[in-house]
């Protein structure tokens, strides 16, 4: 059978049973198996009409929603290939990835209208056609030929850590393969809810999302808009079974069961440590006790989950552990787009541990021979689940795969029973001129222990020496504020240094740059290494240009004399550093505390006015400080001075 008579023959044995919930702000839209089937038949009958053939691409740009379900059905009902997209791509890459894949159809919904007509302007090759606007056609004549295990159902676009997005053909054989070996280890049933919140178009998400909850009966519910508090409510409120996300949402999870344990004095410290470490330790001998030693901690985040299932990126260990102790069961998969999804699971009798589990059944893995004397190799993978190749890159398809293995790009190594443990990207790796291999997401793990940091990236230096880490630290700027702590670089760097003791030397970041932004991520998560990498080596050429003497102030206040006269106060007590809207006040201009306290002093008398001192406290940047003491209108953001980046990179 392939995916599409899986559908119907799922949607004739439950016809009446709820398939996909929508929740809305105000209401809840449901959908059976009937219905979700029909909407299917009706877009395939479409697609025959304007006599779309078998192995024809029809792209989808659309949010998680019912509809979009119904239109990936409707295009394999129809023999065709469904194109997920990516519906964060700026309109250059949808471009791109539309003139690769050469869709006959591109489905989109409301909200992506408009960016799908501006880049199908004068094209006459792709029909664009609105999810919601569809005509459904009382007739569907199935292609004569149904697709065949070996069909091509999926092409999935990696949006990628590296900027080279390519299209991973996969069959119905390939995913079929994979929704069998995950349910093999995890058993999903009729009975189970799954939480949608993984993008439709990432593999995982498609897995976790459609062709595992679909195909058996279960029901699948989606969050018109995915915020923290609405994520949470959702656990508890749908009566939630099944949770499949990234490390970053399982993060928000592990902070609301945590708060609801956690409390102020060291006695209530004491004896929750104990009573983790007593439940981690039943645990292991098949004893749960967390429901009940913690049940507000279950009752907030939803006392029904059997499991969390995590993928997408790296995971902390110490959060599975944490959660583990709760009573609390988390399964960990690897994979990628390349193995239609996840390569390899934890069971549900699993202990968290840095493991990400065993291969599928009827798969194989093994770890290619490493060279950094830390049994590190690439890891590769052979099996059903391996995709047919690149769309349109045979050249690339090479150069990943060695006969039937397929080469991951992921370093890892395997213990005596099977068991994958991922070391990182095999392109992200620092190599030291001693020879010593760094991998930069343990180095980022160990340094956001603390609270203070809320993400990092580590990134390899391009300069003379290559014995030194660089990296960009985000500071928790909610914890600084609630614990009204002004200067952050000081506390920062405390931080790191601590953090530094317990690293050897060589794995210690020498230098780091703040920044007050959110790093860019791929979609389940991963750094966007080499685009931050961009950003650093931008700003430094902005920087350069746009640098100003602190004598000679001019720049985007020069047409206000009151934020002339501000910035010329601030620039006498600079100490020489270059004066920009964006500078802070403590790290790119030295200031410490008592200076900031007189450099503020002097402002407020000179223009009459007083900072109350709880906005005082939030003031990081010049053009915050000119804003702050000015009678004029508000600043203009500007850049921050970076003069060596773009060298050390």
């Amino acid at each position: 059978m392939n995916l599409w008579q899986l559908f119907e023959s799922t949607a004739a044995r439950c016809p009446d049973r709820a398939a996909v919930e929508m929740q809305h702000a105000d209401r809840v839209e449901r959908w059976t198996y009937r219905e979700l089937h029909a909407a299917a038949i009706a877009r395939a009958a479409w697609l025959v009409a304007i006599c779309v053939g078998a192995g024809e691409r029809c792209a989808i740009l659309a949010d998680n929603a019912p509809e979009w379900c119904a239109a990936y059905f409707g295009v394999l009902g129809a023999g065709g290939v469904a194109v997920p997209i990516d519906t964060d791509l700026s309109p250059a890459q949808l471009a791109a990835i539309v003139d690769d894949a050469s869709p006959r159809v591109l489905f989109v919904n409301d909200r992506l209208e408009a960016v799908a007509r501006e880049v199908l302007e004068g094209r006459t090759d792709v029909v664009l056609c609105n999810l919601s606007a569809l005509v459904p056609l009382s007739i569907f004549i199935p292609p004569s030929t149904p697709s065949t295990l070996s069909s091509a159902a999926v092409i999935l676009y990696t949006s990628g850590t590296t900027g080279d997005p390519k299209g991973v053909l996969l069959s119905h054989g390939n995913l079929i393969a994979e929704r069998d070996g995950v349910l093999a280890v995890a058993d999903v049933s009729e009975s189970d809810r799954v939480l949608g919140v993984m993008p439709l178009f990432h593999a995982w998400g498609q897995l976790a999302n459609v062709l595992l909850p679909l195909l058996v009966g279960a029901r699948v519910v989606f969050l018109d808009a995915v915020v923290s508090t609405d994520l949470v409510r959702a656990l508890s409120g749908h009566r939630i079974t099944i949770f499949a996300c990234g490390p970053r949402v399982v993060d928000l999870i592990h902070q609301r069961a945590m708060s609801e344990v956690a409390g102020p004095g060291l006695l209530k410290r004491s004896m929750v440590a104990a009573a983790l470490a007593l439940s981690f330790r039943l645990r292991r001998v098949g004893v749960n006790v967390g429901p009940t030693l913690f049940r507000k901690s279950h009752n907030a985040v939803g006392p029904q989950v059997r499991w969390f299932i995590v993928g997408g990126s790296k995971f902390d260990p110490g959060i599975g552990r944490d959660l583990y102790a709760l009573g609390f069961t988390i399964l960990q998969a690897y994979g990628l787009a390349e193995t239609a999804g996840a390569a390899t699971i934890t069971s549900p009798a699993d202990a968290p541990l840095d493991s990400v589990g065993r291969a599928l059944p009827g798969h194989e893995l093994k770890v290619m021979p490493g060279t950094d004397g830390e049994l590190n190799g690439e890891i590769a993978i052979a099996g059903p689940i391996v995709m047919q190749g690149y769309f349109n890159r045979a050249d690339a398809t090479t150069n990943v795969m060695l006969g039937d293995w397929f080469l991951t790009g992921d370093l890892g190594r395997l213990d005596a029973h099977g068991r994958l443990t991922i070391a990182g990207r095999k392109t992200e790796v620092v190599v030291l001129a001693s020879g010593q291999n760094v991998y930069p997401e343990e180095i980022e793990a160990h340094y956001c222990k603390s609270q203070f940091v809320k993400e990092m990236c580590v990134l390899r230096s391009a300069g003379a020496s290559t014995e030194r880490l660089l990296a960009v630290v985000v500071p928790d700027m909610d914890v600084m504020r609630a614990r009204r702590i002004v200067n952050v670089g000081d506390l920062i760097r405390f931080e790191m240094e601590s953090l530094a003791i317990g690293l050897p030397l060589h794995k210690r970041v020498f230098r780091y740059e703040l920044s007050f932004e959110p790093l860019p991520r791929t979609t389940m998560g991963r750094l966007k290494r080499h685009e931050i990498v961009q950003r650093l080596q931008q700003k430094s050429r902005d920087a350069t240009r746009a640098a100003i003497h602190p004598a000679t102030i001019s720049f985007q206040w020069r047409e206000d004399p009151d934020a002339i006269a501000a910035v010329a106060i601030i620039a006498a007590r600079a100490k020489g550093a270059v004066v920009l809207p964006d500078s802070n006040l403590e790290l790119d201009l030295g200031l410490d505390s008592m200076e900031r306290v007189g450099l503020l002093t002097a402002l407020e008398q000179r223009f009459g006015v007083r900072v109350p001192e709880d906005r005082s406290h939030h003031i990081l940047t010049v053009e915050q400080l000119v804003a702050a003491v000015r009678p004029g209108p508000a600043a203009v953001p500007g850049f921050a001075p970076q003069d060596s980046w773009e060298v050390l990179l």
